[in-house]
């Protein structure tokens, strides 16, 4: 074994040394938790890991199919093998016709009159179109659809905007992944559903880590809500201030520095 190795081993560590070491020690502890600090953690990123299990929650659904509302727009197609049907109800180009409810929610078709949708879910729309078609025209078929779901999410998503959905049932979960998904600094427990119907606004929080969320009546989303992801503390603290900006490079430099400092000494 090297002689100076030996002494080495054997020399006593001296105060200044010591101090210097706890000196080291002690900014790299301070680094190492500023960092932790500014982690994501597992458990800030899972849903649904909070609350009764699944096989707790109720097991009913809940009627989430929108209703048609005095104003929306409703694409409807009708068909016969009437051939008067064509001539009437089918524009040029073979393209559905856009109708929009008044204000009482009813529609005004020719040749049958107003006829009131207001209220039904577009299954029964349809059937009630089928029903007063049938005194004009043979074996009457309508495909309706509501024409102006739009939703909007923004936040801390991938692709924030304004989206159009084709069905009428529409939940929290797909209209986030419409948008791209939760990025890693959204506040899963703060989801922030906007709602206006008839001129009144209301507002609902979602936790997506507690299971229960699925029986909130705002996990459903009706037409023209605003969905908004918060920022975590985390990423507020991280982005608006500067000085936490420039901690997170000084502590590692300086924790370098004092190591270097104390193996040169």
């Amino acid at each position: 074994m090297n002689s100076k190795t030996e002494l080495w081993r054997q020399a006593p560590v001296q105060p200044a040394n010591l101090r210097r070491m706890i000196r080291y020690f002690a900014v790299l502890s301070l680094s190492v938790s500023l960092s932790l600090g500014a982690c994501v953690q597992h458990r800030q990123l899972v849903r649904f890991n909070e609350g009764p299990a699944f096989e707790n929650l109720s097991p009913e659904l809940p009627d989430a199919a929108v209703r048609l509302q005095p104003g929306d727009l409703v694409e409807i197609r009708i068909s016969s093998p009437e051939p008067m049907a064509d001539q009437v109800f089918q524009p040029p180009g073979d393209r559905p016709e856009i109708y929009r409810l008044d204000g009482q929610g009813q529609l005004r078709l020719p040749l049958v009159g107003t006829v009131r949708l207001g209220g039904l879910h577009e299954a029964a729309a349809q059937d009630t179109l089928i029903a007063r078609l049938g005194r004009y025209i043979r074996e009457p078929v309508v495909q309706l659809r509501l024409y102006n779901f739009r939703f909007t999410v923004l936040g801390e998503v991938a692709r924030p905007g304004a989206f159009l959905h084709s069905g009428d049932q529409l939940n929290v979960l797909e209209a986030l992944g419409t948008a791209g998904d939760i990025g890693p600094y959204g506040n899963r427990r703060q989801i922030l559903v906007i709602r206006q119907r008839a001129g009144r606004r209301a507002f609902a929080r979602l936790n997506l880590h507690d299971r229960a969320v699925f029986d909130s009546p705002y996990f459903y989303l009706q037409p023209g809500d605003i969905v908004l992801v918060e920022p975590m503390k985390t990423k507020t603290a991280v982005t608006a201030d500067p000085g936490a900006k420039m901690l997170q490079w000084l502590v590692p430099i300086l924790s370098f520095a004092s190591l270097l400092a104390t193996l040169l000494n």
